[in-house]
């Protein structure tokens, strides 16, 4: 009987324990070819690799085309406010561009979408693209948090226009689509 190459224990995604998903991996790289489509939701059970798949795919886009790959773990920031979170990116998204992130005194919300994050885009190179893959975005839909959880997605609905082109989403969730908020199962 074969060795299962699968193992059960922290993120392997980095590393060469890293086994299978071509699948997956091969969707996630046709969504980002097609300029129609701005981001995919990855779901699956806890514990099945998921945030394994992130790290995978944070490691091989740059390689693969044209992507400049952001990885940002939601786990903590449910209950931040808004604003909060969105700092965080924009700092993720800097540091890995080697750019400032958005003026301390700043109106978030606004600066990011219609300044900061343009900005941004445009000093990508030619058909360059952000790929912003989101850890356990299933937290937005937890019914008893307030704060990020309830606001994130639908600020994010906004940056999925043609305005942003330079952009697209992975989305992991550890539950099926249909447990989320109502609110937000259209919009996935």
């Amino acid at each position: 009987m074969p060795k299962n190459p699968y193992i059960a224990g922290n993120p392997v995604g980095n590393s060469n324990a890293f086994f299978g998903r071509d699948d997956i991996l091969r969707r996630v790289m046709r969504m980002l070819r097609r300029p129609q489509d701005d981001g995919i939701v990855l779901y699956g059970q806890r514990r099945i690799g998921k945030t394994s798949i992130l790290q995978k795919l944070s490691r091989i886009l740059p390689e693969k085309g044209p992507w400049l790959p952001i990885l940002f773990d939601l786990q903590d920031k449910a209950t931040l406010p808004l604003d909060e979170v969105i700092r965080g990116l924009a700092g993720a998204i800097g540091k890995k561009l080697e750019c400032d992130g958005l003026a301390p005194d700043s109106n978030v919300q606004t600066d990011f979408r219609k300044t900061w994050l343009p900005g941004v885009l445009s000093r990508l190179p030619q058909d360059g693209q952000l790929v912003v893959l989101f850890d356990e975005f299933d937290v937005v839909g937890n019914v008893n948090t307030e704060g990020a959880a309830s606001e994130l997605f639908p600020y994010l609905r906004k940056l999925l226009s043609p305005d942003y082109k330079g952009i697209k989403f992975v989305f992991v969730v550890g539950r099926n689509v249909e447990d989320l908020r109502s609110k937000y199962h259209k919009s996935l």
